[in-house]
């Protein structure tokens, strides 16, 4: 019987309704990335930044906009996005590592996503007032501190799932083996509709944003005046925080407190820290886990960078405005998501571990960087381009996946929490490289396309390192360090 969530007392067995109210939130915050972050963002803060550094220009000036200057601080304007998104990642993990523990303890894990969601989706609406140059560098303070929001919610909202599971009805009178199938099962259907439902939600907000942008953007041969340049792409970005904001109040109303364990004594802003030494110390001492992690931190920066320089190579050398990035991201979305299905098939035809898998496409990630390192891009600027992101981005829900479960294979019991926690710190922390090498080549070169010559030997790397590992399950459970047992209760995070 379901009970009051407001203290958080006789929260008894996870209904449908709550489980209806947790998926809601995948609806709600997937626009941020799918749209804000993806197709948007990038191309609005170069606009700004290059709309500021051109004042006072001659248009002859102006139309190098490859070597426009931001004045007192010596960067170009193409590179201000990677460095604003530079500095998030760097914040995004201080964040992570200092906060995301407080979710487990007390009836705090409703009470900060709550709390988190309302402040990153009001600071997502107040990029409406940055339709002029002069406001690009709040428009760059907007994105590191929503963005630093966004990281903790979603810490705090994943953190819910295997609170949801072990209450779940499917669960109850099971012991042991069948416990453990029908937890996994149980996790994986919630899991996959949730993600299912934040594709459907992110592509909706992709398709009203493609309408506007189609409506209302600037076409080409037209004097459009700064406010026409920036205001729709910041209206867009405005829907993105109210969307956030309003779908999110469905999970509010339906989502159980779910009080934790009390905070325990001590210092607690170093529990995120000490929890993610603890698992480092853990992972030094086991080689698998550690190949598995280099080999990890280098493939997940190569597709973030992708994801991040696709949408300025769109705009700066294919010269297309932010509609037709809008639509490409609608279709990278799509093809991202049918991907999976289609090496799931392959994967059964062919009989091949996930580790094998990902190997695989890690070897076609590094040759189709090869082919835009080779300037393929360059001799044939449209066609070239779709030539390499159209086989990347269909495989890049596909390596999603299989890198999570192969991850889960390694991972000893009783320690589940913990290493997803620093799975995801470790994807985080691995985005410092890409946007370092896209800052640094544009401002050499004036152009994007020479990134692919940093991601070619890394994702090959990678797929070397991967190779030497050992997929096989690890059932050892294993001592964090000499002397110090696995994680305690009070140090776990459900992330």
């Amino acid at each position: 019987m379901e009970g009051p969530d407001s203290d958080g007392k006789h929260e008894g067995q996870t209904t449908e309704r709550e489980i209806f109210g947790w998926y809601m939130y995948d609806w709600a915050n997937s626009p941020y990335f799918q749209v804000y972050l993806g197709p948007i963002l990038l191309i609005l803060l170069k606009w700004l930044a290059e709309g500021y550094a051109a004042q006072g220009l001659t248009e002859g000036q102006k139309e190098d906009s490859h070597h426009l200057t931001i004045p007192g601080i010596g960067i170009t304007a193409g590179s201000y996005p990677a460095i604003v998104q530079l500095i998030t990642t760097c914040v995004q993990v201080v964040c992570l590592l200092t906060f995301s523990a407080f979710g487990d303890f007390g009836g705090r894990r409703k009470q900060l996503l709550v709390a988190l969601t309302m402040a990153g989706s009001a600071l997502v609406c107040l990029n409406i007032f940055c339709y002029s140059s002069s406001m690009w560098w709040v428009a760059g303070l907007l994105r590191v501190s929503s963005g630093s929001c966004f990281s903790l919610a979603t810490v705090y909202y994943n953190s819910y799932l295997p609170v949801l599971v072990a209450s779940h009805k499917d669960l109850q009178g099971l012991e042991g083996e069948a416990l453990e199938t029908e937890t996994t099962m149980v996790t994986d259907k919630l899991s996959g509709h949730g993600m299912m439902i934040g594709y459907a939600g992110g592509l909706t907000m992709l398709i009203i944003s493609g309408v506007i942008l189609q409506v209302f953007e600037c076409k080409d041969g037209q004097d459009c005046s700064e406010f026409n340049t920036f205001f729709w792409p910041c209206l867009c970005v405005f829907l993105v925080g109210v969307w956030w904001a309003a779908f999110s109040q469905i999970t509010f109303r339906r989502l159980k407190t779910r009080v934790g364990p009390p905070f325990p004594k001590g210092n607690v802003m170093c529990l995120g820290w000490r929890q993610s030494a603890q698992t480092l110390c853990y992972m030094c001492s086991r080689r698998q886990t550690l190949l598995f992690m280099c080999s990890f931190f280098l493939y997940s920066d190569g597709i973030n960078t992708i994801c991040t320089a696709a949408p300025l190579i769109m705009e700066d050398e294919l010269k297309l405005g932010m509609k037709a990035s809008v639509i490409n991201a609608g279709l990278g979305a799509v093809a991202a998501l049918l991907g999976v299905f289609m090496f799931m098939r392959l994967q059964a035809c062919l009989g091949w571990s996930g580790k094998a898998m990902i190997i695989s496409q890690l070897f076609l990630y590094s040759f189709m960087s090869g082919l835009g390192g080779g300037g393929l891009i360059t001799a044939w600027p449209t066609w070239g381009f779709y030539v390499i992101m159209a086989p990347s981005l269909i495989m890049m829900g596909a390596i999603q996946s299989y890198t999570r479960s192969l991850f889960a294979s390694l991972i000893p019991k009783g320690m589940e929490s913990a290493m997803f926690a620093f799975f995801a710190i470790t994807d985080k922390g691995s985005n410092v490289i890409g946007p370092c090498v896209i800052a640094l080549v544009h401002n050499w070169t004036g152009k994007y396309t020479g990134v692919f010559l940093y991601l070619m030997p890394a994702f090959l790397l990678a797929a070397i390192i991967l190779g030497f590992l050992d997929a096989e399950p690890n059932s050892d459970e294993g001592l964090l360090c000499e002397g110090e047992d696995t994680v305690s209760e009070t140090d776990k995070e459900d992330d």
